[in-house]
């Protein structure tokens, strides 16, 4: 049996969703759209139980006065408060250019 570099990326991704729906079961609003990035990244399908919190996140959103009034309430904020973004991508590419450099 022959395992292809698709099937390896699959089952990390599959995996790795699996740990963003236990954090969104947490109370980790975002792990949500995290583990839909995986899945959408890796081009794999969603997970049933994935996709169904997603689409009861965007109904509830969508539909009217539910518990969720805005994006940001349903998956909350991307960045705090007075967060300079582009100091925080900055900061990203210079922690993963190091840890390269130290290998």
């Amino acid at each position: 049996m022959t395992v292809s570099g698709r099937d390896i990326v699959a089952k990390i991704a599959g995996a790795v969703c699996e740990t963003q729906m236990r954090q969104f079961d947490r109370g980790d609003k975002a792990a949500l759209l995290r583990a839909v990035f995986e899945c959408a990244k890796a081009g794999i399908p969603l997970p049933p139980r994935c996709a169904k919190a997603f689409m009861r996140v965007m109904t509830e959103t969508i539909s009217g006065p539910g518990p969720h009034r805005s994006w940001d309430d349903a998956f909350g904020k991307p960045h705090g408060k007075h967060t300079k973004i582009h100091a925080k991508v900055q900061k990203e590419n210079w922690r993963w250019r190091f840890k390269a450099e130290t290998l």
